[in-house]
């Protein structure tokens, strides 16, 4: 290799006068600013090169690529190349010319360039023949083209599509639109995804049989707007409905407010197709021109499976609308094209017949800029048909399969690559892929022992079975158990291997450098009541009792709370163990548990379910108050037993705020909004203050001061304000347990003419969201905004019925010409105080530039601490005044966060400090 035109990554800088000659033989122009990667953050132990970003083995061979302007080197092919060095085998990428290898004499008059090849080629001799597809009375397909070997799907479930067209509505619609409808059957449940295009405000999804009876619908929600793709779930369908859907004798509906008999409709039937098809395209006609009636209505699915191993890609075509009114002697001529904007990347042509609404073909010679343009959504189809009454097309974009199920990967020791390794570490994966082939992911790992030093996305060898491909090095994006990052370069086959199940995640450590934890990215099924795009699922880990237990099983878990307090669960556990058979419809041994963990009831458990698989999920309604509470503090696990740990194998701390049992003013402070679980401590904006963690945006009283402070967190910062009373309209207020303020006694209460009861107070107490605490009948407070703190210009009252009505102080008229705020936190003016007397008593040590507050003179450049009726002491101290010049100035200081994970309060001070005394006075303040 290095007699051509052959040079190392690191003399590129070097050498790009010559690559100009090596770039894309239709273009020349500016030098590609090529060059080897200087010394990435690469995950230890890996052999091969690290080149642009991704991740390549010995021996692996490619065409860089540049990005924009340049795009991928055709004609420079790069390898990577084993070296020796200080003992250890090292990666080295060498790159040449292979423009000097193309023939220079072709059999053939015309040789053509096709896009993304160096050399040119001699035309392919003929065209092969669309093949139709054989299908049976019933809809289901027998036969795909090209293609004997059985295809092995990515799920356990069986899938079903349907084309949703104007034409199958009974009347026909003329519609512009249509839609693809895909349907995973597991057990007696479908989950359905339709994806639509040009249909304007669908209502609903109806599934019916051959005689037009409705089985079951599903209501489209509001949220829905914006989206194109429907999600939905089909529960427990009986055994005539199960017979219905397998023969293909189910027809599923859009209806949308302007066609309440369906806009578009289609039959749902099987393809052997559907288990591994990788890229999809939803091709609607081409109206252009007066002439377009007869294709209203019409529609198509092109269905596309990558081959790895012959380089190509087979694709299905199924059309509805456009062969209704022809004959079955008749032929039409099909002309199908793939194309990159105006550019054909491939063309084939035949005649079908109008029964086959179902054809099938393959594109070969598929090269990498192909795969690369197929990842990133670039390509699209247009297909013309030559109808008796003109020339008919039917075209649309294809991207990658998208379904409503989530990809994620849990991380464990039962999937590292040298066996299981039981050190009680978990981690999880979160992905999605977007239209464009990124591959966007979060990772968090828990529990491990030694440092990370590898993290890596990882495909099964092309060549080697026992082997891995390196796709991504995560662990540039790896910091403090989390990753966040995007593969940005993936091919049309690293998308196959995602949709099949076929990529994984792999952890290194110093202890296990090889593999700790790995998991397998996988299909988890659509479930409506969780909402799984809220931050990352609760993880589960031997790690997390105490003592710690080493074990590689692993997982994670959703939890919610819904309107009807009823629990919504859905768990996924890695490395359980089956029962004795070993046969594949055995449950796995292991039970879902909730678990408390407060001292009173430490151990109580509450058994959820038993493992389908990998997965536990369900409802759990007519929960029990004492849990309810339990799991709105936080002092509730979530976790797995087994026969060997019937105690516990892993475990997850779960926050599940919610209001139930309680009030009913009290839910609607909640806004009927379910209630997410998650765990705080995988929340990196989450804070960390006296031994706890606490939840970005929540609120509660600190534990130096639960009754008259109260301590938001938002985004890892924590804000404690102490509370600000309100003024007493009564001459003899008391003090009530549990409330820092003072109150008027219900007979002197002069804000209310009602009369209040006088016992019983406890169960009239008024719970307000603002401050997360509960106020006594008959109290008034000003009401606490976070993160503002406390707002003095409103006032709230605790009323009967747990009502609690929050008004706006009304500032009195003044009658005087320079009304003044005398404290920083007051809401209403004042007029100042006639100083006749006082000014003659403080004539004599009256001061050039001094001040005068509340009967006290203080000195030019003075500062002090004001004396407030209504705060309390830690109120004060937060305020400071200064004289300058003969006027004063009040501000209050802003708390720095603490540069420790356990400040603490000392007598005096405003802000908490760390032990050791270290302050921050660089704190800021607002002025009034």
């Amino acid at each position: 290799m290095a007699s051509q035109s052959t040079f190392s990554a690191p003399l590129f800088s070097v050498l790009v006068i010559f690559l100009v000659g090596c770039t894309r033989p239709s273009q020349g122009g500016e030098a590609p600013p090529i060059k080897a990667d200087s010394d990435p953050k690469q995950s230890k132990g890996l052999e091969g090169c690290s080149f642009g970003g991704n991740f390549y083995d010995f021996d692996d061979m490619w065409n860089p690529d540049l990005g924009s302007p340049f795009g991928v080197m055709v004609c420079l092919q790069c390898v990577c190349d084993a070296v020796a060095k200080h003992g250890q085998l090292k990666g080295r990428v060498l790159c040449k010319n292979i423009k000097n290898e193309c023939p220079l004499e072709l059999p053939c008059e015309n040789p053509v360039l096709p896009p993304g090849e160096c050399c040119k080629r001699c035309p392919d001799e003929g065209e092969q023949e669309i093949a139709s597809v054989e299908t049976s009375h019933s809809g289901r397909n027998t036969q795909v083209h090209g293609d004997e070997k059985t295809m092995v799907g990515r799920t356990t479930g069986k899938e079903f599509l349907a084309v949703l067209t104007g034409s199958q509505v009974v009347p026909k619609v003329d519609a512009v639109g249509a839609a693809r409808g895909h349907f995973l059957l597991v057990d007696d449940n479908v989950y359905f995804t339709i994806d639509y295009k040009a249909i304007r405000r669908p209502t609903k999804i109806r599934f019916s049989d051959v005689l037009n009876n409705t089985l079951f619908e599903h209501d489209i929600h509001k949220g829905h707007k914006g989206s194109h793709m429907i999600c939905g779930e089909w529960r427990n369908l009986p055994r005539a409905h199960l017979r219905y859907f397998e023969s293909g004798m189910i027809l599923v509906s859009l209806v949308t407010r302007f066609h309440e008999n369906g806009e578009v409709r289609g039959r749902i039937v099987s393809h052997r197709a559907a288990p591994t098809e990788t890229f999809s395209s939803l091709i609607l006609p081409k109206l252009k021109g007066k002439k377009t009636h007869d294709v209203r209505g019409s529609g198509g699915v092109v269905m596309m499976t990558v081959d790895e191993q012959r380089d190509s890609i087979d694709f299905v075509v199924l059309v509805e609308g456009l062969f209704d009114d022809l004959g079955t002697d008749e032929e039409v001529g099909v002309t199908i094209q793939f194309l990159k904007k105006s550019n054909v990347l491939m063309e084939k042509s035949a005649t079908v017949r109008p029964e086959d609404r179902t054809f099938a073909e393959v594109w070969q010679r598929v090269n990498k800029n192909h795969q690369r343009w197929l990842a990133r959504g670039q390509v699209s189809i247009s297909i013309k048909f030559n109808l008796p009454s003109g020339k008919r097309f039917l075209e649309g974009d294809v991207t990658p399969l998208k379904t409503c199920s989530q990809l994620h990967a849990v991380l464990s020791g039962s999937g590292a690559w040298n066996g299981p390794e039981a050190t009680g570490a978990s981690g999880s994966v979160m992905l999605y892929l977007n239209d464009d082939g990124v591959l966007e992911y979060t990772v968090r790992v828990i529990g491990l022992r030694s440092p990370v030093t590898g993290l890596t996305l990882e495909a099964p060898h092309p060549r080697k079975r026992n082997k891995r491909r390196i796709l991504d090095d995560i662990i540039r994006f790896y910091q403090n158990g989390w990753a966040y990052g995007r593969y940005e370069k993936p091919t049309a086959v690293d998308i196959h291997h995602l949709l099949m199940n076929k990529l994984s995640i792999n952890v290194a450590t110093e202890e296990y450098p090889v593999s700790e934890l790995r998991g397998q990215i996988k299909h988890l099924l659509y479930n409506g009541h969780l909402s799984r795009h809220q931050g990352m699922p609760i993880p589960m880990a031997g790690v997390n009792f105490a003592p710690p237990l080493a074990t590689s099983t692993a997982g994670h878990a959703w939890m919610s709370i819904d309107s009807r307090c009823t629990l919504h669960y859905e768990i996924v556990a890695e490395g359980l163990q089956r029962n004795d058979g070993g046969d594949k419809g055995n449950q796995l041994n292991g039970f879902a548990e909730i678990v408390v963990s407060d001292d009173t009831f430490a151990g109580e458990k509450t058994v959820l379910n038993t493992f389908d698989g990998s997965l536990a999920r369900g409802t759990l309604s007519d929960l029990d108050q004492d849990l309810l509470d339990y799991l709105n503090d936080g002092k509730a696990f979530i976790q797995v037993s087994t026969k060997a740990h019937p105690e516990g194998e892993i475990r997850g701390q779960v926050t599940l705020p919610n209001a139930c049992g309680r009030a009913p003013s009290l839910k609607e402070h909640l806004n009927n909004v379910p209630s997410v679980g998650f765990n705080v401590e995988a929340d990196p904006r989450s804070c960390f203050f006296e031994n706890k963690y606490h939840a970005d945006g929540s609120s509660w009283s600190p534990e130096y001061d639960t009754q008259c402070t109260t301590c938001t967190c938002t985004r890892r910062a924590v804000i404690c304000d102490p509370v600000v009373c309100p003024p007493v309209n009564c001459t003899s207020p008391v003090e009530t347990a549990g409330e820092c303020c003072p109150m008027c006694p219900p007979e002197q209460d002069l804000y209310s003419e009602m009369e209040l009861p006088g016992s019983d107070l406890a169960n009239e107490d008024c719970f307000f969201k603002g401050d997360k605490k509960y106020h006594a009948l008959g109290s008034t407070w000003h009401p606490y905004v976070p993160p503002f703190g406390y707002i003095q210009c409103a006032i709230c009252k605790c009323l009967p019925g747990n009502e609690v009505n929050c008004t706006k102080i009304k500032c009195p008229k003044l009658d005087c010409p320079d009304p003044v705020r005398l404290n920083a936190m007051d809401c209403c003016q004042t007029c100042p105080e006639k100083q006749k007397t006082q000014i003659s008593e403080i004539q004599a040590d009256w001061k050039e530039g001094s001040c005068y507050v509340n009967g006290v003179s203080y000195d030019n450049g003075q500062e002090w601490h004001p004396e407030m009726e209504i705060a309390t002491a830690k109120t004060k101290r937060c305020i400071r005044c200064k004289c300058k010049d003969g006027e004063t100035k009040c501000r209050r200081r802003k708390c720095p966060t603490p540069d420790c994970e356990e400040p603490i309060v000392v007598e005096g001070e405003c802000c908490p400090i760390c032990p050791d005394g270290v302050r921050n006075d660089q704190s800021s303040a607002g002025t009034t």
